[in-house]
C-alpha cells in the first residue's frame, strides 16, 4: 500500500513538471519567438508608437550564430491605440510572439502621459515574465530615435543604455527610475524623477591634409554615436515639467534621500583645484512639528578623502567647510527648485507625513502640493577629512 502511494506521487509531479514544461499543453518553441531587450514608446495623434530592439542571432557577415563585431540587433516599430496593442502588432509583423522577460530598458517620450500606470503599464502587469526592476528613461527628443541609435559596443545595445544610466546614478548626475517606482505611484500621490537620455554624435575631423587616406576613412566609419545625461527630468501628475534638474541638483538629491554611496568634486582650495572623493557615513531625514510649522531635519555626515596629505587641524577645517558649503548648495538647491517652486516631492517627505501625522495627512490629502511647499529644511552636515 505504501509501495502504490510513492509511484502515485511521483506520477503527479513528473504530470506537474510536464504540464509546467508545455504551458499548460503549448509548446514552447525558442524558434516562435523575437526576445525584445528595449521599448521605446512615443505618443502621437492619440497613437502609441512602440520601438521594439529584438535580439539577432546571426549577425551579417558572419557564419556564427552571433557575430560580435555586429549591432545584433534591429528596431521594430508598431503603433496602437495602447502600448499593448501596438506590441501586439509588432508580433503580426514579425511573424512570432515577443518575449519581454528579457526586456532592460524603456524609453519614454515627454509627452508620454504617466498619470495613469496601471493602464500605461498594463502589458507588464499582465506578463509575469517582466522584471519589475526595469530601468526607465526618457528621451532627449523621441524614444523611435533612441531605439534606432547604432551602437555595437557590447553584445546588446539596451547594454549600452542601463550602463550609462548605472554610472550616471553611481557618480550622482541623475537618479535612477525603475518600473517598480511608477507603479507604486497607482493611487498614491506621483511625484516622479527620471533620466533623460540624448544622443552625442561623433565630432572631430579626421582629416590631416591627406585625401583619400584608406586609414582615415576607416577611423570615420568606426567612430559611433555616444549616450549621456545631460539632465534629470520631473515627472508630477503624469505630466512632464518644463523644468529639470542639472548634474548638481541630482546629486543634491542623492544625499537628500539617502542614496549617495560616493562623489567626486574639485574644490577650490588656496586657489588650485583640489580633487576630493566623498563618502557618506551616516544619514537621518525626519519630520517635525515646530511653533505649528513642518520642518524636515536633515542630518548628514560624510568622510572627504582628498588627494592631498593633510594632517594639521587647520587645514582639515578648511577642506571640511568647503565640502560641507558644496554639499548645501547642493541639497538646498533641488530642494527649492523640485519643493518650493515646482511643488514636487521626489524625496518621499510626504511619506514621512503620512506616517508621521496620518489625520492631517488624510486631512490635507486634496491640498498635498501646499502642505509640502510650506515645510522648512533644515541640514546639520558634518565633514570628516580623512
Amino acid at each position: 500500500m505504501k509501495k502504490r502511494k510513492i509511484q502515485v506521487t511521483v506520477i503527479l509531479l513528473i504530470a506537474a513538471v510536464t504540464l509546467l514544461f508545455s504551458s499548460f499543453g503549448r509548446q514552447l518553441d525558442i524558434e516562435e519567438r523575437v526576445l525584445c531587450h528595449a521599448m521605446g514608446v512615443d505618443y502621437e495623434d492619440g497613437e502609441y508608437k512602440v520601438s521594439l530592439q529584438v535580439f539577432k542571432t546571426q549577425g551579417m557577415g558572419s557564419d556564427t550564430p552571433l557575430d560580435v563585431s555586429q549591432s545584433n540587433i534591429q528596431t521594430v516599430n508598431c503603433s496602437g491605440r495602447t502600448i499593448r496593442d501596438a506590441i501586439e502588432s509588432c508580433q503580426y509583423q514579425l511573424g512570432r510572439e515577443v518575449f519581454l522577460g528579457h526586456l532592460q530598458i524603456i524609453c519614454f517620450s515627454k509627452n508620454v502621459d504617466f498619470s495613469s500606470p496601471e493602464e500605461l503599464f498594463s502589458f507588464a502587469i499582465k506578463d509575469k515574465n517582466v522584471f519589475l526592476g526595469v530601468e526607465l528613461c526618457m528621451a532627449e527628443n523621441t524614444a523611435e530615435e533612441l531605439m534606432n541609435v547604432q551602437l555595437t559596443r557590447g553584445t546588446m545595445s539596451s547594454e549600452n543604455f542601463t550602463q550609462v544610466i548605472k554610472m550616471g546614478v553611481k557618480n550622482e548626475i541623475t537618479v535612477e527610475c525603475r518600473l517598480i517606482d511608477l507603479l507604486s505611484c497607482i493611487r498614491s500621490p506621483q511625484y516622479v524623477a527620471m533620466p533623460v537620455i540624448s544622443i552625442k554624435e561623433p565630432q572631430g575631423d579626421f582629416s590631416d591634409g591627406k585625401e583619400g587616406s584608406a586609414q582615415e576613412e576607416k577611423s570615420a566609419e568606426q567612430q559611433e554615436p555616444l549616450l549621456e545625461i545631460k539632465k534629470t527630468a520631473l515627472i508630477k501628475n503624469g505630466t512632464v515639467l518644463e523644468e529639470y534638474l542639472s548634474h548638481a541638483d541630482a546629486s543634491g538629491c542623492q544625499w537628500l534621500t539617502g542614496k549617495a554611496e560616493q562623489y567626486y568634486d574639485i574644490i577650490d582650495y588656496h586657489g588650485s583645484p583640489m580633487d576630493v572623493r566623498i563618502t557618506s557615513d551616516g544619514h537621518s531625514l525626519k519630520l517635525d512639528s515646530e511653533n505649528g510649522r513642518l520642518v524636515c531635519r536633515l542630518k548628514l555626515t560624510v568622510l572627504a578623502h582628498t588627494a592631498l596629505d593633510i594632517r594639521d587641524e587647520k587645514s582639515s577645517d578648511e577642506v571640511a567647510g568647503l565640502v560641507e558649503k558644496r554639499l548645501e548648495e547642493d541639497i538646498t538647491g533641488v530642494w527649492n527648485k523640485a519643493v518650493s517652486e515646482n511643488k514636487t516631492d521626489i524625496f518621499g517627505v510626504w511619506r514621512l507625513f503620512r506616517h508621521k501625522y496620518p489625520k492631517s495627512y488624510l486631512k490635507y490629502a486634496d491640498r498635498l502640493d501646499d502642505v509640502l511647499s510650506s515645510i522648512e529644511l533644515k541640514t546639520d552636515i558634518t565633514c570628516l577629512v580623512s
